[in-house]
């Protein structure tokens, strides 16, 4: 914990997370050959990053005890899933290339899910369960499905996409 923040770097396998990985107030930075998940653990930072790429599986983040304020510049091509229980703003790039990606977030008070860069995934998700979702981004769903707040569903075809989710 702190401001300094964590790199992680895993040239072979996947890296795993059974208890609390805090970042403090720093970057967490994860390279993975083989994915980046979390079983019975939760993640805290005030960015979540990839300089190297995720492998294999993808990230994998379920928890909705995670705290995790932005995200930004992953490539991860077996999917990105991350699931938050801070208010998450997401910048730059998110890929799952031909994978889907999934960001949920069920922060109270203000606009829980900020989106302010590219998504490119087979099917994009997000969901709100507590507030609204800004969504100033371009979504590259390739035939895929953008599920908003409030149960509200957009489908796009597989030509990029902009614009909100009311």
């Amino acid at each position: 914990a702190g401001s300094g923040g964590v790199t992680l770097v895993s040239t072979a396998g996947s890296v795993g997370v059974t208890g609390t990985l805090d970042a403090g107030t720093g970057t967490l930075d994860v390279t993975a050959a083989d994915g980046f998940g979390e079983s019975g653990g939760v993640v805290r930072a005030a960015m979540l990053t990839s300089s190297g790429g995720i492998g294999g599986a993808g990230l994998a983040l379920g928890s909705a005890g995670n705290s995790i304020d932005a995200v930004s510049g992953i490539s991860a091509p077996g999917g990105i899933a991350i699931m938050d229980g801070a208010a998450l703003t997401q910048s730059g790039l998110l890929s799952a290339g031909a994978g889907s990606v999934s960001l949920g977030d069920s922060a109270g008070g203000g606009t829980a899910l900020t989106l302010d860069g590219t998504i490119i995934g087979a099917a994009v998700s997000l969901a709100s369960t507590a507030h609204g979702i800004m969504v100033p981004v371009i979504i590259q769903p390739a035939g895929g499905v953008i599920a908003g707040a409030g149960g509200r569903t957009t489908s796009l075809g597989a030509s990029a996409a902009s614009g909100g989710i009311a």
